[in-house]
């Protein structure tokens, strides 16, 4: 089957070409933006692409030059598509790289005569044997693949009895079409699809509210929804959202349009915070890419993420499934009302009951606020004999990262879980971490206690944290505000100097995030015991399976905060690592969130200067620390700690001066 990718920004424009193809027997994937499109297909082989060149971010004919002058993706035919019909234009769109020329409107006998002058007989002949089973499965749902056991790859560090496979209920949720909101006699449309015609995921009947005053927006997003098994309802003002919110505490996510009329998205965003925490209910902004000074206004209001116009759906997808995906992981079970408790057992397998507790519990640090503890006997069954969990860290897209009590030898470990899609990609997840595992042996020592094991289609990684391990100076509750300088320059030596035993090693970390270490002292007198205490192993996991597996690859792009682009595209580096240090530095620098550092530009690079002041030499040296060009930050950890060391001698100099 020939892959395709079809780099289009006019939502109308994608959506039509790319059903017409699909429905010919193309494997399609599709970017907005010239600067996606050069991601996607670095990371992905494909047999031809069709570029839009009127593009955002990067236009198409710069797109084309820096495919063309890739190695592994200038062989790849372009075809340049263009309203632009004016004499020239075929010449421009050559000079740039393209290999040939299309008008739009799109004549798609036209478009499909030069795609098949591009594509070998062979991949025109499974192109050709595939279509008609494309369009017939287009329009039913996908078979369930049922899992099989297999058998564990090495022993856990305990001895384990697989479990069942649990069969996964899938019942049906009657929703009405329609519903009259009681305060203001308002209908209210509920898109729902047949099941028939449905995609059940394991969040079915979970009902997401789509705010915008534009019909077309709202229809769009409503039955891409209810494809995907959710219960979309929609509301065309901030007013009737708010209304609506007020009525149904069965909301799980609301997808939140900026430019309104009336209460706009921001002031309507503001009143649900109000009452709702993020984890409580996520809001997700809808935007056009030029509203950077609205996101910023939205993320210190609350907001969870953000999408652009044109909408992706398949970004929209991966960013609605992750914020639910946290905030399930984060309910206890008796707070969660019983119409959208989740129907899957594997949801069931993983973190069930994770929530700050906020009934009296024994005094915690005030830093470790944002550390959720959790009820003792919620975690999956592989884990209950032997495990119990006592923090959650995050949820990852293949599952959760805990720290739990190892009960046999009463300390404390890293427990994490990587779940597969399939049986095909459980296969593929138990190659790449022997080859992984096998890589990581000169740095098993750093990690007592290493070992993985395979129950049916999960894997889990367990490693010990160390006897001085104490959860209650985890970095990441340091955070919340800035720090003085002399104390970011002595973390980030402290962090160099961790992730340089890795480096020293060629190898890449790539799990670098605030909540990857642990300082055993404050922040005013930081002393030399900074820790690394989380592997990364689960990370290069990742990343080594999604260089064979579509979905793979489509998660970790869909991935931001602590990772640079050419992480995203699977092809991390040591200087990957210096980049997520940097973002690290700059949250104690700032006091900022994460979500706030890395906010997009026009240019591309991050701007965190508005939220800090420094010289300008320690200016440049963060800027190394964090280019978006891998090429120009540090190469490894030792580089960037032999560049820091002079400001840092100069303040502790200054520091040991009397008076």
């Amino acid at each position: 089957m020939a892959r395709i990718l079809l780099v289009e920004d006019n939502e109308l424009n994608r959506d039509m070409l790319s059903r017409r193809l699909r429905r010919r027997g193309y494997d399609l994937a599709v970017a907005v933006d010239g600067a996606e499109a050069i991601a996607i297909a670095s990371a992905q082989p494909f047999d031809l692409i069709l570029m839009d060149m009127s593009l955002p971010v990067i236009d198409g004919w710069e797109a084309t030059r820096r495919l063309k002058a890739q190695p592994h993706t200038q062989q790849v035919p372009i075809i340049a598509l263009t309203a632009h019909a004016m004499r020239g234009d075929r010449d421009q769109a050559l000079a740039a790289g393209c290999d040939e020329y299309d008008t739009k409107p799109i004549d798609l006998k036209r478009l499909l005569g030069k795609i098949k002058s591009f594509l070998s007989a062979e991949q025109l002949e499974k192109t050709s044997d595939t279509s008609t089973a494309s369009a017939v499965s287009s329009k039913t749902t996908a078979p369930v693949i049922p899992i099989t056991p297999v058998a564990p790859i090495t022993e856990p560090a305990a001895s384990v009895t697989p479990i069942a496979p649990v069969t996964p209920i899938n019942a049906e949720v009657e929703v009405p079409s329609t519903a009259v909101n009681p305060m203001t006699s308002e209908v209210v449309s509920a898109a729902v699809t047949p099941a028939a015609e449905t995609t059940e995921n394991e969040f079915s009947g979970l009902p997401i509210l789509v705010v915008d005053d534009n019909e077309d927006n709202r229809d769009m997003l409503s039955r891409r929804l209810t494809r995907r098994g959710y219960q979309a309802v929609v509301v065309e003002s901030g007013e009737a959202a708010l209304d609506y919110i007020q009525n149904n505490q069965d909301v799980a996510l609301v997808l939140l349009d900026i430019m309104m009329p009336g209460i706009d998205g921001i002031e309507t965003l503001s009143r649900i915070r109000q009452t709702y925490s993020r984890n409580q209910l996520p809001v997700l902004m809808v935007t056009a890419k030029a509203q950077s000074d609205d996101m910023v206004r939205a993320f210190e209001l609350g907001a969870n993420d953000y999408i652009t116009k044109p909408i992706d759906f398949a970004v929209t997808l991966a960013r609605v499934g992750t914020q639910l995906a946290i905030v399930k992981a984060t309910k206890q079970p008796s707070q969660q009302p019983e119409s959208s408790r989740l129907q899957s057992s594997q949801i069931a397998n993983d973190v069930q009951s994770i929530k700050a507790v906020e009934s009296p519990q024994p005094a915690t640090q005030p830093g470790t606020a944002n550390i959720s503890l959790v009820p003792k006997t919620a975690f999956s069954r592989f884990a209950a004999q032997r495990y119990q969990v006592q923090y959650f860290l995050r949820q990852e897209p293949l599952g959760p990262i805990s720290i739990a009590l190892d009960r046999q030898t009463d300390s404390l470990v890293l427990l994490q879980t990587l779940r597969a899609y399939s049986q095909d990609t459980a296969e593929l997840l138990k190659r790449v971490m022997e080859k992984e595992t096998e890589k990581f042996e000169p740095l098993r020592s750093q990690f007592p206690g290493y070992t993985y094991g395979q129950v049916d289609n999960t894997f889990y990684i367990v490693h010990g944290l160390g006897e001085n391990f104490d959860q209650d100076h985890l970095l990441q509750a340091k955070l919340q505000t800035s720090w003085p300088l002399e104390s970011v320059l002595l973390l980030m030596d402290r962090l160099l100097e961790q992730v340089g035993l890795f480096h020293r090693h060629k190898q890449v970390h790539a799990g670098l995030r605030d909540d990857s270490f642990i300082q055993t002292t404050g922040r005013e007198t930081l002393t030399p015991s900074m820790v690394l205490v989380d592997s990364g192993l689960g990370k290069r996991v990742m990343i080594g399976v999604s260089q064979q597996s579509a979905e793979y690859r489509k998660q970790l792009l869909m991935q931001r905060d602590y990772q640079p682009l050419e992480q995203r595209i699977g092809r991390p580096g040591m200087s990957s690592d210096i980049y997520a240090l940097g973002l690290i530095g700059l949250q104690a620098l700032t006091g900022q969130s994460i979500d706030q550092l890395t906010l997009p530009t026009v240019s591309g690079d991050l701007s965190w200067r508005q939220f800090a002041s420094v010289p300008d030499s320690i200016e440049d040296w963060f800027d190394q620390m964090i280019q978006q060009n891998q090429s120009k930050r540090f190469e490894h950890a030792m580089e960037a700690r032999k560049a820091l060391t002079p400001h840092l001698q100069s303040y502790l100099a200054d520091l040991a001066e009397p008076g």
